[in-house]
């Protein structure tokens, strides 16, 4: 959102107060590296799948990655 900040800490408390971002991102680059291939349009409802599973786990690292690899995206690319 362009909020200014001067450090790491305040860094991750902005990005903390949401973080379906930062989900989002996470799995797109995870889709993307462990594929080879970007993401594209078509792929959008995998990535929100993602999100959506990793929410229930808090959104952390080990569930978006777990998410990614049992995804129809990167078993079919």
């Amino acid at each position: 959102e362009g909020e200014p900040f001067d450090d790491f800490e305040a860094f991750r408390r902005i990005i903390s107060r949401d973080p379906i971002p930062v989900a989002r991102n996470l799995a797109r680059q995870f889709l993307t590296y462990g594929s080879g291939a970007p993401v594209s349009f078509a792929d959008r409802a995998a990535v929100e799948g993602i999100v959506q599973d990793a929410s229930q786990h808090d959104y952390g690292m080990r569930s978006i990655l777990e998410a990614v690899v049992c995804s129809e995206p990167f078993l079919t690319k």
